[in-house]
């Protein structure tokens, strides 16, 4: 009898997550030694109490029937989710997050700078710098002077259509006003970033299989000292996510969602021209065509040759469309590509010219001057793309290798030479370098050193370039 209490009581103490074990460790003592102390625990004493007293008691009784296994309880939990969906959860946390941070950081560094301010709207004022004017004067305007032809159209057309909606004269709210403009830029600029977030987890996670790859890769592009343009009513959301998700598409041989969202990339910027390359690449290689065409009839032929021409021309197909717009509008196509040079003073020059004339200003400018520290914000996150792309060429898809290239070459192919950096807004334009994060993060999980060191340098030269934008300086 006792030896059967000590069966039921062990299955007893299984039930509620304790064997005999954990509870002699409990009472300091292991299994093998309990016996009658005053040092066990009151639930200890109690136990074995009890199979002393029924043993003492009914010292030869029959043993009891063995206790049947309990069968294990139904699982009323909810259905675990797409594991889609819970890449996507997780990178929008992380960007509900990253929102909260800007808010807050907006409001101290607002509150805390001269002059004070007077009322709300200098927090909505304070992300009312450089580009953004003039995707707010478009949106409000049109396209009424070739300066604005260097801003593609995507992005200011859904401002102005957005605030028509809310507060144009048109609108059923209120008269328009230039704070709800900002408004709907800013909010467009952050939906844009969150699906650019969930885009680099998709591709993270797809190119790894590893879900934790998503949110590593995440957080290496939000803390990249040029990500709190992201955030502001620039065109750096739209186009990550449009680069993403095309990327993603070509990888999975989605190429109906790939020609899409390369359609939306060439409407966004110019720069979406980095994606045709990579793109081509990727469809020979899916489809075998290193060997040529190996298809049985005509049809099928016709069908992967226009296949091909989609996937290629998408992007052309978009710029095409603006340039014809321009055309009506200003009697040529390529105003857009001539203000870059007249209004906007890039000339498209050699990079091994580029990189001799940066080369003569490292060594020329003063120490610790204002010259120096712009020219080394330019070049320093350059040179670290392309050693990253360097390090990882036999491991990066060549697709990848192409397109991160391509958006290094065309970050330094127009210099401004009036400018102190040279290659002006290089640290900003390096944002859509999305395989460089997938690195990034990798190399997180493997070397956690690396990973606070990067979040933590970065976040905080972040701050700094943050503070110096709403103070109005340029800062890419």
């Amino acid at each position: 009898m006792s030896n059967t209490l000590t069966a039921v009581l062990g299955a007893s103490l299984q039930l509620t997550h304790l064997d005999p074990e954990s509870l002699g460790r409990f009472s300091g003592r292991t299994s093998r030694n309990l016996a009658p102390s005053t040092s066990l625990p009151l639930a200890g004493r109690v136990g074995e109490w009890v199979v002393n007293a029924v043993a003492t008691e009914h010292p030869r009784s029959p043993a009891a029937p063995a206790v049947p296994a309990e069968e294990p309880a139904q699982d009323f939990r909810r259905p675990s989710r797409p594991r889609w969906l819970r890449i996507a959860l997780a990178a929008a946390g992380l960007w509900l997050a990253t929102r909260v941070a800007y808010a807050v950081f907006t409001y101290v560094a607002v509150a805390l700078g001269s002059p004070a301010p007077k009322h709300a709207r200098a927090l909505l004022e304070a992300w009312d710098q450089y580009d953004t004017h003039w995707y707010l004067l478009i949106s409000r305007l049109d396209y009424t002077q070739p300066a604005m032809t260097a801003f593609f159209p995507l992005y200011p057309t859904l401002i102005g259509r957005l605030a028509a909606l809310l507060g144009d004269a048109q609108g059923p709210v209120w008269p328009a006003y230039d704070g709800v403009r900002l408004l709907v830029a800013l909010g467009l600029a952050s939906l844009f970033t969150l699906l650019a977030l969930v885009g680099v987890a998709l591709l993270a996670v797809q190119e790894s299989g590893e879900e934790r790859a998503g949110p590593r890769a995440v957080w290496a592009l939000l803390a990249y000292p040029f990500a709190f343009f992201l955030a502001a009513g620039y065109t750096e959301g739209p186009f990550l996510a449009a680069a993403a998700f095309t990327l993603y598409f070509a990888r999975r041989g989605a190429w109906p969602w790939a020609v899409l969202a390369a359609l939306v990339a060439g409407l966004v910027r110019p720069t979406a021209v980095a994606l045709v390359l990579p793109l081509a690449w990727e469809y020979a290689r899916q489809h075998d065509w290193g060997r040529g065409l190996p298809l049985a009839g005509w049809t099928e032929r016709l069908r992967a040759v226009g296949g091909g021409m989609a996937v290629v021309g998408a992007v052309p197909l978009a710029t095409g469309a603006y340039a014809l717009f321009l055309w009506h509008r200003f009697g040529t196509p390529l105003v857009w590509f001539r203000v870059q040079s007249a209004v906007w003073h890039r000339q498209t020059t050699p990079p091994w010219r580029t990189a001799l004339q940066l080369g003569h200003r490292l060594l020329t400018y003063p120490a610790w001057s204002h010259d120096q520290a712009m020219l080394l914000l330019a070049v320093v996150p350059l040179l670290l793309f392309l050693a990253v792309v360097a390090v990882s060429l036999r491991t990066m898809p060549f697709a990848f290798v192409l397109y991160t290239a391509a958006i290094c070459y065309l970050a330094v192919s127009a210099p401004v030479a009036s400018e102190p950096e040279l290659i002006e807004s290089t640290g900003r334009f390096l944002l859509a370098a999305i395989p460089v994060f997938l690195v990034i993060g990798a190399w997180m999980r493997r070397r956690p050193a690396f990973a606070q060191l990067w979040i933590a340098s970065g976040l905080m030269l972040q701050g700094v370039l943050l503070v110096n934008f709403f103070a109005g300086r340029w800062v890419a």
